[in-house]
């Protein structure tokens, strides 16, 4: 939980600290993914927060291959971007809707509308603020793949 907005707040970015960061939060995102799917007891199955997981999987799989691969190459940095910032969030609005599917008197749509809500609508313009932030540093200084 606290990985995530670290490697943004580490400094400079592509440094030595943000990767060691970047690195520790993907192991802990994998452990964490790996163990969301051995969790059935809410369904006795399949459920939404394993699709919610496979959802997490896809946008740090998206965060990570441009910066494995560099590719494509003009648009790799953006990509490890969005990636890994949606990814955190996604994090977050889990945690959201774990605290909250403890409360008996919510219900599923409950649960999931203020999770995103109070994440995803926050998370979005702290992302546009930052982004606009972000392309202007990429513009004066690109980094080399």
């Amino acid at each position: 939980m606290l990985l995530g907005p670290s490697v943004l707040l580490a400094g400079r970015w592509g440094t030595y600290s943000h990767k060691r960061l970047g690195y520790a939060y993907l192991g802990s995102m994998v452990v964490m993914l790996v163990t969301a799917f051995g969790v059935y007891r809410v369904y006795h199955a399949f459920g939404v927060f394993h699709y919610a997981a496979l959802l997490t999987l896809a946008t740090l799989l998206a965060g990570m291959m441009p910066v494995i691969i560099r590719k494509p190459a003009s648009a790799w940095l953006t990509w490890h971007y969005y990636g890994m910032y949606w990814s955190v969030m996604e994090l977050y609005v889990g945690l959201v809707a774990e605290v909250l599917s403890h409360q008996p008197r919510f219900s599923f749509l409950t649960v999931a509308s203020w999770s995103v809500g109070l994440v995803f609508l926050p998370g979005g313009l702290v992302f546009w603020w930052y982004h606009r932030q972000w392309k202007a540093l990429v513009r004066q200084r690109p980094m080399q793949p």
